[in-house]
Formats: structure tokens, sequence, C-alpha cells
């Protein structure tokens, strides 16, 4: 029977199912270890795409937190600086002079601060003055009225300075915190 088989070929036959056999275990093998490395691929791809999602959720919100800051600061540094030059920008109409005066076109004047100094007559800084009434500017210039006194509310005022040839000359502190320029008529 070995010549028949030989014969027929049966054993090459049989080396030939064998080999392809092993091969096909081999491939199996591989492509189950492929499988593995797919599935852990696309177990990693899930994670990217969980962690891709969230930063972009955070993003979103870090950016708005980042415009939010940056609102914050601008309003802050406008208000920094409008207390530098000492204005409000807000008209809430607190120091605007009294709408009940028929308007002028004269600027409001101010009864000339009572020289307690020295009786010469002439203010210094330092010297201790009455002043009867009228406006007190923020500045030197007359730009804003900062307050009034009526008549006949003379307050005590220490000059705490003088500005030659400005509109308002003298800046005055009170007994009572209120303070502002003013010039003697």
């Amino acid at each position: 029977m070995k010549n028949l088989e030989k014969r027929l070929g049966l054993d090459k036959i049989e080396n030939a199912v064998k080999k392809v056999t092993d091969e096909s275990a081999k491939l199996t093998e591989e492509l189950t270890k492929t499988d593995g490395v797919i599935d852990s691929l696309q177990a990693e791809f899930d994670a990217v795409s969980l962690v891709t999602g969230a930063w972009a959720e955070q993003r979103d919100v870090v950016l708005e937190l980042i415009g939010y800051y940056e609102d914050l600061a601008d309003t802050v540094q406008t208000t920094l600086d409008t207390m530098a030059l000492g204005d409000d920008d807000e008209d809430d109409g607190e120091n605007d002079p009294p709408t009940n005066n028929p308007p002028t076109n004269n600027p409001p004047t101010n009864n000339p601060p009572s020289n307690g100094g020295g009786g010469d007559g002439k203010l210094a800084v330092g010297d201790m003055v009455t002043y009867d009434s009228g406006y007190y500017y923020y500045d030197s210039e007359g730009t804003k009225p900062l307050g009034n006194r009526g008549v006949g509310e003379g307050k005590k005022a220490k000059i705490t300075r003088i500005v030659s040839g400005a509109a308002y000359p003298i800046h005055l502190y009170s007994t009572d915190n209120a303070y502002g320029w003013v010039k003697k008529d």
C-alpha cells in the first residue's frame, strides 16, 4: 500500500495539508493578536476622544472666564482712571448745581473767604478763613462743581494751596471735611 500511496502522491498531499494546517493555525494566532491590538487601539481612541471632548468643554469655560476677567480688568482700570481724574462719569446729578436758580451766563460766584490770618488782607497757605457761600470746585480750573455752600452757612476753612493765575486759585479744607477750589471775590 505504501507503493500505491507513493504513486498517487498521497504523502505529498498529506504534507501539503499539514503545511496548510500549520500556516492556518499561525494566521489564526496572528489574527487573534491583531484583534487584541485593534481592541486596545479602539479603547485608547475612545479615551482620547473623551479627554478631547472634556477639554473642548473646559476650553470654552476657560475662554469665557478669560473674557470675564478681561472685562473686569477694563472696568477696574476705567474706575482707577476716573478716580485719578476725580470724576465719576456717571451723571448722577450729585455734583450738579441747583436747578431752582435761573440760568445766567456768569459763573457762580464765591463770596471771598474772610482772612483769619495776618490781617493784611493777603491770603496765604495755612490761613484760617470763613467760607461764606457759593460753589467750590473739583480743580483749580473750575472743571466741575464739587459742592455748594448756601448764603449764611459760613464755615471755617484752612487754605491748603494757592495756584496763581488759575480760575479758582484757592484750595480750602473745612472743619467738616468738605474741600474744594474757590476764588476770592
